[in-house]
């Protein structure tokens, strides 16, 4: 009989009884069509909601559990994957946005605008995470420092959006088995009324309701029974119904049966977000409001060489200094800071360390979470680099001392050298030795020139150890410009090559180290020539307002053989010069350009360059017109 539907059972009675069971056949489908119709309504207007939840809570699930497989793996292309799940997520926040009630559309865009901000952190603290593991050195520890900063936020995001989909899961969970239940009771109730009608009617009646009682009463009342059930969250007893025959009520216990499996599959268990917690990457701990420990995670107590029931229930100072006060009495999330934790073995190990405030229903604080890393090899490389920069320093100055001291020792016989082959020089001229002038010319220009380089020498050496001292006083331009012009001719003269000299309008006076601009110029318009062969060298002065102040610009230009841009990289460094075969053809040490640049940016200047390979090359200086000394104490006032 389980084979036939209600409406053939009630048509049975008709049959049997015709008048005096007309008006029980009328409750009976009656019944079952009300039933069906808010079945329906119940299916059309609470499970869509729910499902779609349910099916945001997995996406996010699927989410977070990606991030963590990242990062535990190292494997970067899972990101895509992840990016995927977050796309699923929006989409499924929309879709329940959509079919929402008004007053529940708000809570849904709240949670989809802090998935939008969660999810490129998270990814952005994977892809972290992941990279740090292969770094080294400052790159790691910038890394590291960076994945500090992101965990607060991503964890506390992450729990948001957790309690917030949990939240609305949950109500619409209930809001469902609300009805469900409601709709079964009321079926009982009609189910009653109807017997009560029958016995009334006809003793037959009753008797056949009985037969029929194992049919439909029994798997109501069964239905019934399995509802409470599945209410107070035993969704196995509902995926455990076997529905009898082909009537109504087994159709109803059917779709139940398939909502009690859903709520089941899509409903996170407490079992599997603990097993999340225990095995992050990072150490965990949560404590209550007293300041006592609550939670903890694997990755702590294999760090602190703890099991958890010695930490559990005991005050947070067993592993570290009080809880800061200022995190629970705020309720407010803390930024990064660093801590250090105590090991059973009475170890400290530095950490650095994010906190979470964790609130009740009422919105006060209840405790605690903290995400702490351990930083022990970035504070080893931290003194390491101290070390490696003290020890840097001392060296350099070391250096620079012994240069200095070297310059001075060689100066006063290279002196004598140069005063005693002048001398020769003139005594063979005067005496008609004329085969001996030739060599002490030679003798007396390589010794200029070693006194040249020992000089520069002792100017660097004297800008590194900051001995180098400014003397400001105020000439007119354009003599100073005249001057230089005069002493490079010679080697302008040289190699065949023009100098072209533009001179603009007004230029006036300079308050400036003269001799530190004259041999900045000099140095400038001997390189151009020095590396021009049968070119045209440019000299441009004008005086012009830049950047909001006025101002003096040089500009060196030649046709000369310029460089690459790799050569233009280490144009400034001391004892550096475009390549070795440059050195070889064209002499020098590399030092005149460093020794200039230093000068300039004494007097608040700069000195840059432009330069095209085979095409030539451009420098320009730029001095203010009035310098001033940085080590001059300010005047008095009056």
């Amino acid at each position: 009989m389980s084979r036939f539907s209600l409406t053939l059972k009630f048509g049975m009675l008709l049959v049997g009884f015709i008048a005096a069971t007309g008006m029980l056949v009328a409750m009976f489908m009656d019944a079952g069509r009300r039933v069906a119709i808010e079945m329906n309504e119940l299916k059309d207007r609470a499970f869509p909601e729910y499902e779609q939840l349910s099916a945001a809570q997995d996406s996010f699930k699927d989410f977070t559990a990606k991030i963590e497989e990242a990062i535990d793996t190292g494997e970067s292309d899972l990101l895509e994957s992840v990016r995927r799940s977050g796309r699923r997520l929006v989409e499924n926040l929309d879709a329940v946005e959509a079919i929402s009630l008004e007053e529940r559309k708000e809570e849904v865009r709240k949670l989809r605008t802090s998935f939008i901000e969660y999810q490129p952190l998270a990814i952005e603290l994977a892809s972290l995470a992941i990279s740090s593991e292969q770094q080294q050195g400052g790159l790691a520890g910038l890394a590291s420092e960076r994945i500090g900063k992101l965990s607060g936020r991503v964890a506390d995001l992450r729990g948001s959006l957790d309690e917030g989909l949990d939240r609305l899961t949950k109500a619409r969970r209930s809001a469902f088995v609300t009805t469900l239940e409601t709709t079964v009771a009321l079926l009982q109730s009609r189910a009653a009324q109807s017997g009560a009608v029958a016995a009334l009617s006809l003793v037959g009646v009753i008797v056949f309701l009985l037969s029929l009682s194992r049919g439909i009463v029994a798997p109501i009342l069964s239905l019934s029974a399995t509802t409470r059930e599945v209410a107070q969250g035993n969704f196995a007893a509902g995926r455990n119904i076997q529905p009898e025959g082909n009537d109504e009520v087994a159709q109803l216990a059917e779709a139940f049966k398939a909502m009690a499996s859903s709520l089941d599959s899509t409903t996170v268990s407490k079992t599997y977000v603990d097993d999340i917690i225990r095995n992050m990457k990072d150490t965990l701990v949560v404590v209550d409001r007293t300041e006592r420990i609550r939670t903890v995670n694997r990755a702590l107590l294999r760090l602190l060489g703890y099991t958890e029931a010695e930490l559990v229930d005991q005050p947070f100072s067993t592993i570290s200094g009080s809880v800061p006060d200022e995190a629970l009495r705020t309720q407010s999330v803390q930024a990064t800071f660093e801590t250090v934790y105590r090991a059973k073995d009475g170890r400290e190990i530095p950490m650095s360390f994010s906190t979470g405030i964790l609130k009740n229903a009422e919105g006060q604080a209840s405790g605690m979470i903290a995400v702490a890393q351990d930083i022990t090899l970035r504070k080893r490389q931290e003194k390491e680099l101290k070390e490696a920069k003290v020890s840097a320093e001392a060296a350099n100055a070391t250096k620079s001392q012994f240069l200095a001291t070297m310059s001075h020792e060689l100066r006063t016989p290279l002196n004598a050298i140069i005063g005693y082959t002048e001398m020769m020089q003139e005594e063979a001229e005067d005496n008609g030795h004329d085969e001996y002038v030739p060599d002490l010319k030679k003798v007396h220009s390589s010794a200029k020139h070693l006194l040249a380089l020992i000089n520069d020498v002792l100017d660097l050496s004297k800008i590194e150890a900051g001995k180098m001292d400014l003397y400001i006083e105020t000439v007119e331009v354009k003599p100073l410009i005249d001057d230089v012009v005069a002493v490079v001719a010679p080697l302008v003269d040289k190699k065949a090559n023009r100098l072209s000299l533009n001179l603009g309008p007004n230029l006036g006076s300079i308050h400036a180290d003269v001799t530190k601009v004259r041999q900045s110029l000099f140095n400038l318009l001997s390189n151009a020539s020095k590396f021009t062969e049968r070119g045209t060298i440019t000299l441009d002065v004008y005086r012009i307002w830049h950047e909001g102040a006025e101002v003096f610009r040089f500009e060196v230009s030649d046709t000369g053989i310029g460089m690459n841009k790799e050569q233009l990289g280490r144009m400034f460094q001391a004892f550096t010069q475009a390549d070795a075969s440059t050195t070889r053809k064209f002499g020098g040490t590399g030092l005149g350009l460093a020794i200039s640049r230093n000068f300039c940016q004494m007097m608040g200047g700069d000195i840059t360059v432009e330069s095209e390979e085979g095409k030539g090359t451009k420098f320009s200086i730029v001095l203010p017109v009035v310098v001033v000394d940085p080590k001059a104490k300010p005047a008095a006032a009056d």
